[in-house]
């Protein structure tokens, strides 16, 4: 029988994804980046991608870099996040009690009503388009030409209105996180905002972090486990919490992990340490290693563009490009584990799967997938 290897096999079947490379480019300092600490990364409707740092921006076109610090117009070096505002005009927020833009090519300073503005962590426009802020002094919603600071009350009857780190938008309500090192807060509560009523209608504790997927799934990671918000229940005001589907098993026990959702459903897990999980939307799980190629696992975010290439910012080694990013690793392809050989049956047209370990040869081909058990010569 002739058989003709697959080489390029190789690159999507692998025998265990834990020794698999994966290809990353790496931009730091030495490449033009302004940073080894990236905080954030936006895209805006040019396709021009802008990285910021606790060392000022830089602005990606796709070849070179261009840079801004405090030298060259940035009122402050630590930038916290972007948002396009206008026809190229995009507000550069740093760490300070004033705002940037860049309007055609130029950097200002945005000049509001009220000339102090809040130190803005993040900004977010819903899907009416409403500009809400997550500040240092409690959450805002931009009103026109300044910041209206909204009122923010527990269900104890305090106001937690300071320190607002997250903001995820789903429907009339706000998921919203503080900083637990700022506010001391180990409760780590999780509070749903009614957007209309201005008030805080459920919170639960315990909640690492929180997150929304591009097909309306929420997901929130906790002291030992990863599960999912009742998305009906919180159309009425209640944050709900259940295990994740079945499909998903295997990230059931993965606790105090980051939660990232990339525009295609991704969901990228991680634990700031030694291993970052991909899990596609079907239940695919792949899985990172410091021997896939990341250059470090303590990641601030997971971006990916418009061109479905996917972005990691880390802490302390610049930014990955995950380039080829469609390319899908299976630990146990057609429920065979531990391959050592594949090779393809020209005639038959079939795929030959050979498991040393396991000492049996898998055939898959006229709509049918055979498992023989073969003796070592």
């Amino acid at each position: 029988m002739q058989r003709t290897a697959i080489i390029l096999a190789y690159f999507f079947i692998c025998a265990t994804s834990f020794a698999q490379q994966y290809p990353f480019v790496h931009y730091t300092p030495k490449d033009g980046l302004i940073s080894n600490q990236i905080k954030n990364i936006y895209q805006d409707s040019k396709g021009r991608l802008y990285f910021t740092s606790v060392n000022g921006l830089s602005i990606y076109d796709g070849s070179r870099f261009t840079n801004y610090t405090s030298k060259n117009g940035l009122n402050f070096d630590i930038v916290n996040c972007i948002m396009e505002m206008g026809d190229d005009s995009v507000w550069i927020v740093t760490n300070s009690a004033a705002i940037n833009c860049i309007v055609n090519g130029k950097l200002k300073t945005v000049h509001l009503k009220d000339p102090v503005v809040p130190i803005i962590n993040l900004l977010l426009r819903d899907n009416k388009g409403t500009l809400y802020a997550a500040t240092d002094q409690g959450l805002d919603f931009f009103d026109k030409d300044h910041f209206v600071k909204l009122p923010f009350i527990d269900n104890t009857g305090e106001d937690v209105n300071t320190f607002i780190a997250s903001i995820v938008s789903i429907g009339d309500y706000l998921l919203i996180q503080r900083d637990a090192a700022m506010t001391l807060d180990q409760r780590k509560p999780l509070y749903l905002y009614n957007k209309t009523t201005k008030k805080i209608t459920s919170e639960v504790p315990g909640i690492y972090a929180a997150n929304k997927a591009v097909d309306g799934r929420v997901w929130v990671s906790m002291d030992k486990n990863i599960m999912s918000v009742d998305t009906v229940e919180l159309k009425k005001g209640k944050i709900v919490l259940q295990d994740l589907p079945a499909i998903f098993d295997r990230l059931k026990n993965l606790g105090k992990f980051f939660i990232f959702f990339d525009r295609s459903g991704n969901s990228w897990i991680g634990d700031q340490s030694t291993i970052l999980v991909k899990a596609t939307p079907d239940g695919n799980i792949t899985i990172l290693t410091p021997s896939s190629g990341l250059s470090m696992f303590y990641v601030d975010m997971i971006f990916q563009d418009r061109e479905g290439i996917t972005w990691f910012a880390t802490n302390n080694a610049g930014v990955n490009k995950l380039v080829h990013s469609n390319f899908s690793f299976m630990e146990t392809p057609f429920n065979t584990s531990l391959l050592t050989d594949i090779s393809y049956d020209e005639n038959n047209n079939e795929l030959w799967l050979y498991s040393d370990k396991n000492a049996t040869v898998t055939i898959i081909g006229n709509n049918s997938q055979q498992c023989y058990k073969c003796q070592r010569g």
